[in-house]
């Protein structure tokens, strides 16, 4: 004769390791992927209306390791003489360079993915120069010269 009792255990036998592995199976669970919080900002607003300082360039640079060190920031022996040199990018397509003087450039990005600076020919350079932003945060910058292979490293710090 089954009692209550003998249905009580088997029914705990059973439905407490099912709950077990649902919970397992099913649960909750913190994945660190998620990203749907983070809100990035424009590369517009990062890269305009600041006065942007040379800290280091690289010229005959085309991948990291390579290059001439040919500005440090507090070096004695640069090849150029950077220490006021530095740019503004505004957000109407214009730049102030100050560099030798000062040069007001026009730029644009390139492609929908605001990664490429397009400067046309004009007072300052005599060919278009395209530079892509290896980085940008809201105080460092370096941007890759594919047009003359010069890599610039530049913040908003002097």
């Amino acid at each position: 004769m089954i009692s209550a009792r003998n249905i009580k255990i088997k029914f705990m036998k059973t439905f407490v390791p099912a709950l077990v592995m649902f919970f397992i199976l099913f649960g909750c669970s913190k994945s660190s992927n998620n990203n749907s919080n983070i809100v990035k900002t424009p590369t517009l607003v990062l890269l305009t209306e600041k006065q942007w300082y040379f800290d280091s360039v690289y010229s005959n640079y085309t991948t990291p390791g390579t290059g001439q060190v040919t500005y440090a920031r507090g070096s004695s022996s640069n090849i150029q003489n950077l220490d006021t040199a530095h740019f503004i990018y505004h957000s109407n397509g214009t730049e102030d360079l100050y560099k030798l003087g000062h040069f007001q450039l026009s730029w644009s990005f390139t492609g929908p993915d605001s990664t490429v600076i397009y400067n046309p020919p004009g007072s300052y350079n005599s060919v278009a120069i395209y530079q892509r932003i290896v980085k940008l945060d809201t105080a460092n910058m370096k941007l890759y010269d594919s047009t003359n292979s010069v890599l610039e490293v530049v913040s908003v710090n002097q």
